[in-house]
């Protein structure tokens, strides 16, 4: 028999590489197998194998560490979702997300569930939801649905002695914390693919730092349930209907928009005020705002910082300890600042006193000679707009790269942060650099 050669491009399917040649506990028919396999084919095309840290904890799927080979934390029944912010505020530029269950996150993990999407966490949570305790012998989850038949309700779930069911997904869809809330199956394959996108929307939405997601697979359990094969078909074919027919399939509830910004130099630069200027055009946008100064002993001539946070949310705290932009205008901030920039962010800088540039490459760099600059318009007031024009560079790069302020609120601000003569040539100058 001649030997048949394998050639790449005529492969068709291949098991993902974070996938393990462990052998499943799962039950013959269950959904955990099939999204264990989504979520390591989305973190192999991520690219995030290094950097990704699940949380499990207690229930079918307490062993998801020997199935993907990545990091993980197992966590007490229902916590998953705390242990998950504490490893995603340490750790911030890791991709952290929970794997639980119905009994899991929506029973004894409620509490720290709904606060987790309340505080918008970066997380994201996999919610496998089966309707039914699977691992202790099928007993009611408060997901069971009316009618089920469960080793509690023999004769299925009656509202009159058992209560209603409730959908974690809609609870969560009104918190301003949750960004991403999706409902998903995997029993056919469509739905499969479909399920795939929404846990990498929802990956990329944590990475982006856009609040908390949660993707809610309707799964089955075929041991728990005790149904024929083709009862069983049939019945997780309407409990995904069921629960996926709703307004809040693969909805996006909306971004949250937070600019966090340091502008750092020496006293007299005008550091300060460049930040209040941004703090009142953010005021006049309706954003949530925080202004927070920081001197050197030295004062004047020493060296200063100011923290901007804007944002069309509440903002928990004016500290920060990475930022989306900074502004950098002597070297003492380079060093100590420039680290603390996010991947993907932006860091501007005056070239002049500068020693030695960025170097990082995850993040863009726009360098602007200020100091050039003013002496071109040889003007005795230039070194009082030093800051405008520094700030004049930064709404540049925003208006191209990430608009954050409107440049009709900036000149608002620059009016209610400066004298008049020193806002006058500014307010031109920012039009000429439009």
């Amino acid at each position: 028999m001649a030997e048949v050669e394998i050639k790449n491009e005529n492969l068709v399917y291949a098991k993902p590489k974070l996938i393990t040649d462990n052998v499943m506990h799962y039950c013959p028919g269950c959904s955990h197998g099939t999204v264990h396999k989504l979520i390591a084919e989305v973190i192999e095309e991520m690219g995030f194998a290094e950097k990704t840290v699940g949380v499990s904890p207690v229930g079918c799927a307490v062993f998801a560490y020997n199935y993907i080979d990545i990091d993980w934390i197992e966590a007490a029944h229902g916590r998953a979702l705390a242990v998950a912010t504490a490893v995603k505020r340490l750790y911030p530029g890791n991709l952290v997300f929970t794997y639980q269950g119905d009994g899991d996150l929506s029973a004894i993990g409620t509490a720290e569930s709904i606060h987790a999407a309340a505080r918008g966490e970066n997380v994201v949570a996999i919610y496998i939801n089966n309707a039914i305790y699977g691992m202790t012998g099928g007993q009611m989850a408060p997901t069971t649905l009316l009618g089920m038949k469960t080793a509690t309700t023999p004769y299925g779930r009656d509202p009159r002695l058992n209560g209603y069911p409730y959908r974690i997904a809609e609870m969560m869809a009104h918190l301003d914390g949750a960004t991403f809330i999706t409902r998903q199956s995997v029993h056919t394959p469509a739905n499969v693919r479909k399920c795939k996108r929404a846990i990498r929307k929802a990956f990329e939405n944590s990475m982006a730092g856009k609040g908390f997601s949660l993707v809610e697979v309707v799964s089955t359990c075929n041991s728990g349930w005790k149904l024929s094969r083709g009862l069983e078909r049939v019945a997780r074919t309407e409990h995904a209907a069921l629960l996926s027919a709703g307004r809040y399939q693969g909805r996006k509830i909306r971004d949250a928009m937070k600019e966090t910004l340091i502008i750092a130099g020496f006293g007299g630069q005008g550091v300060l005020s460049m930040g209040k200027i941004l703090a009142y055009s953010g005021v006049m946008q309706d954003f949530e705002v925080t202004w927070m100064p920081s001197y050197g002993p030295e004062m004047r001539g020493g060296t200063a910082n100011v923290t901007v946070i804007l944002s069309d949310r509440k903002i928990s705290s004016p500290i920060a300890h990475e930022f989306d932009t900074a502004i950098i205008l002597n070297q003492q901030s380079m060093e100590k600042f420039e680290p603390m920039v996010r991947p993907g962010g932006i860091l501007i800088y005056d070239t002049n006193g500068i020693t030695r540039h960025p170097v990082r490459t995850d993040i863009e760099v726009y360098a602007i000679d200020a100091t050039a600059e003013c002496a071109r318009w040889d003007r005795p007031s230039c070194s009082t707009r030093f800051n405008t024009m520094i700030l004049g560079g930064y709404l540049m790069v925003g208006l191209k790269v990430r608009p954050v302020v409107e440049m009709e609120n900036v000149m608002v601000g620059l009016k209610k942060s400066l004298p008049e003569r020193a806002w006058k040539m500014p307010a031109a100058e920012f039009r000429q650099r439009r």
